[in-house]
């Protein structure tokens, strides 16, 4: 520009005069705002002055001397030629008509933090700003200068991110300042991230916990976050779990599952023996007492069923009810013995037998039922003993349900027997149900045992005793024609009998006599 000036200046000084002169001005330098005095030394005619311009702008309040003229430096920027109007013609071969307005001095930014998104209000104060509205860039993007002063500028922010950024104060001649470090983008929190220059929180499910991301995390397995803004997420309690990436909440480990521990990816089902009928449950319950729970994963433990039992907690199965043992109810946590004259003969029964007629048990607890022994009956179920057999009866085996009658010609006289005795030789009975045999009658006799009556002795025999075996004879000199004789009838007088066992006594031959009784023979007549 002011070489421009100073060709034009030149061909008009030509054709005014022949002098030429080369100017030196004092100070060369000087501050943008102007007012203060340029010392101009070197013109040929000074009384000639009739202008000053500084770059395109007049120097004011001129004061002319023999030696020098003074002016007020008008504002502006740059480098300015200093052009002086005389009657003569000024040269420009050494610069020394050259004064360079001083660049740019930034003394403070404020606001020092800036957002992300732009548009902040920024304030830069200084000096040497310039009378014209230059440039301001931030990290080398444009500031939108709003309001213009040398010693103020303020603009808006562009958007942009990071920290110690640099800050330019450009004049409108293009002489600069830059500020190092000046201003530093806010980094998007903890919490939030950046979205084409916004901070945005993370969503519910995700996290961040470093500043200034672009994007947010998921929030790991057996983790979860309900809220926005989360810089971390919480690790799911004891009873629930998170098995899925980004989840806004842990899921409850449902009915027969348990988790015992935090920040877990599943749940662990209860173990045979256990239950959980609760969701969110930290520990399963061990099965009471009467129940169990077969596999694992069990909501619920069953009630033992009838014939079966659990003493002890915690139990996987249930036990058959031992031999000699019962239970009808559900849920039994021991099963009950079965009580005398009953009996269980195999496990699980839901309830124990009675002992069938002929049997019997007096023991608790017992598998099995006793027969009555020989001589004892029993004919009532659920016994607890065996009646012995009474006088007069008999039981010949083991399990029987009566005693029997001894028959004719036999007897008991002793209870709980397994037979009955024959009447001895000598004796007889003829009633069943004997509980002794009658002793034969003198004149009778039982020759054998087991006989129902006595053999009336025969004539010529007889018998003067009881419960005899055999009759006698009757002997020499005496005969009995009667059955059942006690006694023999000696012979009478004239009569006799020669052997024994005669029925009757033979008279005396003729020739013959016999003058006493019980004779066995006669005799001769002399």
């Amino acid at each position: 520009m002011h070489k421009l000036f100073s060709t034009v200046l030149l061909l008009l000084g030509l054709i005014q005069s022949s002098l030429a002169f080369e100017i030196s001005i004092f100070p060369s330098t000087g501050p943008t705002l102007g007012g203060y005095t340029l010392n101009i030394t070197g013109i040929t005619n000074p009384a000639s002055v009739t202008n000053v311009l500084v770059g395109s702008s007049t120097c004011t309040s001129l004061l002319i001397t023999p030696t020098e003229v003074q002016c007020t430096v008008p504002s502006g920027t740059g480098e300015q030629a200093v052009i002086v109007f005389s009657d003569d013609v000024q040269t420009f071969n050494n610069n020394t008509h050259i004064f360079n307005y001083d660049p740019p001095t930034i003394l403070e930014v404020t606001p020092t933090s800036l957002t992300q998104l732009g548009g902040d209000n920024i304030t830069i104060n200084g000096f040497n700003f310039g009378p014209l509205g230059g440039q301001v860039l931030i990290d080398g993007n444009n500031c939108q200068i709003t309001t213009f002063t040398d010693f103020t500028i303020t603009c808006l922010s562009p958007p942009g991110r990071g920290s110690n950024k640099d800050v330019l104060v450009a004049q409108d001649t293009n002489a600069f300042m830059l500020f190092n470090d000046a201003v530093s983008y806010e980094p998007c929190a903890p919490g939030t991230f950046n979205q084409n220059g916004l901070c945005e929180p993370c969503e519910a499910g995700s996290f961040q916990n470093l500043a200034d991301q672009n994007a947010c995390q998921l929030c790991p397995l057996g983790t979860f976050t309900s809220t926005t803004g989360s810089t971390t997420c919480l690790s799911c309690d004891a009873g629930y779990f998170a098995d899925t990436l980004g989840m806004t909440e842990c899921t409850a480990c449902e009915a027969g599952k348990f988790q015992d521990q935090t920040g877990q990816t599943s749940c662990k089902n209860c173990v045979a023996g256990t239950a959980n009928d609760q969701p969110a449950a930290t520990s399963c319950t061990d099965c009471a007492v009467g129940t169990s729970a077969p596999v694992d994963g069990s909501a619920s433990c069953s009630a033992c069923p009838p014939g079966m039992f659990q003493g002890l907690t915690g139990q996987a199965s249930c036990q058959l009810c031992n031999l000699g043992s019962a239970n009808a109810q559900e849920g039994a946590s021991s099963c009950v013995s079965c009580d005398p004259g009953y009996f269980a003969d195999t496990m699980g029964q839901t309830q124990c037998t009675a002992c069938t007629p002929g049997t019997f048990q007096d023991l608790l607890g017992q598998p099995f039922c006793k027969n009555c022994s020989a001589g004892s009956v029993n004919n009532q179920p659920a016994a607890t003993s065996c009646v012995d057999c009474a006088l007069g009866e008999y039981a010949p085996s083991e399990g029987l349900t009566s005693c029997t009658t001894c028959d004719v010609g036999t007897f008991q006289n002793l209870t709980g027997q397994a037979s009955c005795q024959l009447c001895a030789a000598g004796t007889a009975s003829d009633l069943p149900g004997a509980t002794t045999c009658s002793s034969c009658d003198p004149g009778y006799f039982a020759a054998a045992e087991g006989l129902t009556q006595c053999t009336a002795c025969q004539a010529g025999k007889f018998q003067d005793q009881s419960g005899q075996t055999t009759c006698k004879s009757c002997q020499v000199g005496t005969a009995n024609n009667q059955t059942a004789a006690t006694t023999c009838s000696s012979c009478a007088v004239g009569t006799f009998a020669a052997t024994t066992g005669s029925l009757s006594c033979t008279d005396c031959a003729p020739g013959s006599f016999q003058d006493s009784m019980g004779q066995s023979a006669c005799k001769a007549c002399t």
